[in-house]
């Protein structure tokens, strides 16, 4: 794993628990892969309509906060460059048409 790695950090019963992101994911994968979080990845490649449908992975948690802070950095570090950020469960609350 290089300084550079996305990764997940999670507690464990042994303390801290590091684990590496698959570097490339569909957006089903990382939904399939990360139930309920937020995930937020820049895009590397897209449909024939132009519409994002995979990626790498740079940030995932349940907290929406944890991983719009990331993608803030990120998108501040590499301009210009296509992203995502997404929900991969069910919406929660009352949902406006």
């Amino acid at each position: 794993m290089t300084a550079d790695a996305p990764v997940t950090v999670r507690s464990g019963n042994g303390g801290l628990v590091i684990e590496p992101v698959a570097l490339e994911l569909t957006i089903e994968e990382a939904e399939a892969r990360f139930p309920a979080e937020w995930i937020f990845m820049a895009v590397t490649y897209s449909d024939s309509q132009g519409l994002a449908s995979g990626g790498r992975i740079i940030a995932h948690a349940p907290e929406h906060d944890a991983v719009a802070e990331q993608a803030h950095h990120w998108i501040e570090a590499h301009p210009g460059q296509p992203n995502a950020l997404f929900f991969s469960g069910e919406p929660q609350g009352i949902i406006i048409v």
